[in-house]
């Protein structure tokens, strides 16, 4: 009895202590597929491996930031706000995340100002002006697009 006691005991532990690399070496493995689809513009797919990493390990910020240049990619500025306030929870300093959360702002309520001034029989002239700014501040110059994330996060050179 002692033994059968014994061998289950040590089956059970022997169980416990494989797991814990094989998370480990899934998270890094989805972290690396991710981070590979990513620089190859396949932003689907990273998606979906970032967001494997998060599952297991909801305070990645690299994947959590990640996630937010995605959605500005694909002009989902709220739920990139919720990625860069999820890095920012984890990261308070991040100054790519607060950089990139103020244009994510900037480039949703370029859409209410411009539905005002659409809908709006005597717009206001602020609101004029603050429309050039938006625009002059977030439009891309030339060749350069600022829903690519490689732009966005080479804003600034700080993290």
């Amino acid at each position: 009895m002692k033994k059968v006691f014994v061998i289950i005991l040590m089956s059970v532990l022997a169980g416990c202590g494989s797991n814990g690399p094989q998370i480990n070496q899934s998270v890094t493995s989805a972290f690396v597929d991710a981070e590979k689809y990513y620089a190859a513009g396949k932003l689907k797919m990273a998606r979906i491996q970032y967001l494997n990493v998060i599952k297991q390990k909801p305070n990645n910020y690299e994947s959590n930031f990640k996630l937010a240049n995605i959605s500005m990619r694909m002009l989902d500025y709220k739920r990139a706000h919720y990625y860069y306030a999820k890095v920012l929870g984890v990261k308070p300093y991040h100054v790519k995340s607060h950089h990139n959360i103020a244009l994510a702002h900037l480039m949703a309520a370029e859409k209410h100002i411009n539905d005002y001034l659409r809908f709006s029989k005597t717009p206001n002239v602020d609101i004029l002006k603050l429309q050039m700014a938006i625009k002059k501040f977030i439009r891309p110059q030339k060749n350069d697009d600022l829903r690519n994330p490689a732009v966005i996060t080479s804003q600034t050179n700080n993290n």
